[in-house]
């Protein structure tokens, strides 16, 4: 019975040692279990905050930037616009009495069934202002009447190039100009070709990363000056705003005076200087347009008014420097009826290489004799006066027009001969004369006649 016993322990024992050994084998298993199930709960935290880390690091490093503008229309003698309830048209300037037409696309509007050039009938360029009203009919502009206002030149598209400077892709899903949220606007090609519309209804334009898109936008319908600043706005579709502000340039005048010789004297050149002039951000001025207003008195003597536009004659010149020499801009007929040599006013305007305008204050330069100084002296007549003759000359001016206000020295060039007086000064015809007596017994004699730096005139009294 006692060996029995003693067996039955053993075996006991013996199972009792398998149980803690397999128990001992199932914690381990438990603990391994749940320390691995732990890990990968760690990693998956791990991971998920990795994940927002870098989302929002993206947002955080979303970058994108307009690298040029180009603004349509971008011809700087496109200045004004004319339009009613209906319609709207660019004005292209050609000369002081005519321009052409264009519509938003930039097309000609023909005035007649060969040309596209619309005279302006009962004004000029310099008539166009914001409160003269006008009307378009039989291929002319007439001013003073009609359902057609003036206003400055406004933008009809803009095209540019949308950078991401970011490593991660992003998307462009607004746009704003001036404040005002675009309802759609378009992806293009290199060639300006439309490739997509975008807008609220439509999923945002993607920019991959380190690449560019190209975008048009339609400006017609907000009637954005050309002389306004532009400030776009990007909104990504990570809810970040990227705004870029193109300012208009600013046109700045200096003047001075050069000195050069002509043909018999030397004269006053007035030279006006745009080079000061700058323009904003990576732009730069592009084209220089000069307005010259000069007193026209061929109706009847100027008021000294500048809005009296029928008393006005306006040329434009264009570059950086303008030089007033008068016979490059008029003819001799035009001149003998201007104040040529002032006060005129000059005007400039600046356009950028994006297509901003500005427009100067006006600089008016005031009378300067010696823009057109005397040309020739010559004899124009001898007739008798008090016991002696009267001799009487003309000055002209270098272009051939009478020159008044010019002082007329007149001398004995010979004993016996007695000029009545030694100085007179030409009337508006550019007209001098003075009477000459001759002492007694003295038949004849010669007269010195000099004006300014013009060779002297000789004449024999009496004449022969």
């Amino acid at each position: 019975m006692i060996h029995k016993s003693r067996l039955t322990q053993k075996r006991l024992s013996k199972k009792r040692g398998i149980s803690e050994v397999l128990g001992a084998l199932l914690l381990m298993l438990v603990v391994v279990i749940v320390v691995g199930s732990f890990a990968y709960f760690v990693s998956s935290l791990q991971t998920a905050s990795q994940n927002r880390s870098s989302f929002i690091s993206n947002i955080q490093n979303e970058n994108l930037q307009i690298l040029n503008m180009q603004l349509s229309p971008n011809n700087p003698d496109v200045l004004y616009t004319i339009y009613n309830s209906t319609v709207s048209y660019d004005i292209l300037m050609l000369s002081s009495n005519s321009v052409e037409l264009l519509n938003s696309t930039g097309q000609f509007l023909n005035s007649t069934a060969d040309s596209t050039v619309f005279p302006l009938y009962n004004g000029t360029y310099n008539s166009i202002g914001y409160s003269t009203t006008a009307n378009i009919s039989s291929g002319e502009i007439t001013f003073g009447n009609g359902d057609c206002s003036f206003g400055t030149a406004t933008w009809n598209y803009a095209n540019m190039t949308i950078r991401n400077l970011n490593i991660q892709n992003s998307a462009v899903a607004r746009i704003e100009v001036n404040g005002l949220w675009l309802p759609i606007f378009y992806e293009t090609n290199g060639a300006g070709q439309i490739m997509a519309n975008i807008s609220a209804s439509t999923p945002p334009l993607t920019i991959p990363a380190k690449e560019s898109v190209y975008i048009a936008l339609n400006l017609a319908p907000y009637a954005i000056p050309r002389n306004d600043s532009l400030k776009v706005t990007i909104l990504s579709s990570a809810g970040n705003y990227f705004t870029t502000f193109y300012g208009s340039p600013t046109a700045v005048i200096s003047q001075s005076v050069n000195v050069e010789n002509s043909a018999v004297s030397e004269r006053d050149v007035p030279t006006f200087d745009g080079s000061e002039s700058f323009a904003n951000q990576s732009s730069y001025i592009e084209a220089y347009i000069w307005r010259i207003d000069v007193p026209n008195n061929t109706l009847s003597t100027w008021n000294g008014s500048w809005t009296e536009t029928s008393h006005i004659a306006t040329v434009y010149a264009t570059g950086e420097i303008l030089q007033y020499r008068p016979e490059a801009f008029f003819n001799d007929t035009q001149m003998a009826n201007l104040n040529i040599t002032g006060p005129f006013r000059v005007t400039l305007t600046v356009v950028d290489s994006y297509g901003l305008i500005a427009t100067s204050q006006p600089v008016v330069f005031p009378t300067d004799g010696n823009i057109a100084p005397a040309g020739s002296l010559t004899l124009d007549a001898t007739t008798t006066c008090n016991s002696g003759y009267t001799v009487t000359v003309t000055v002209s001016d270098i272009f051939g027009s009478p020159l008044a206000n010019a002082p007329v020295i007149f001398t004995s060039a010979t004993s016996g001969v007695i000029p009545l007086q030694s100085l007179a000064v030409t009337n508006s015809t550019g007209q001098a004369g003075v009477c000459v007596q001759l002492d007694s017994g003295v038949t004849a004699g010669v007269v010195e006649i000099e004006s300014g730096n013009l060779s002297p005139l000789y004449v024999q009294v009496p004449t022969t």
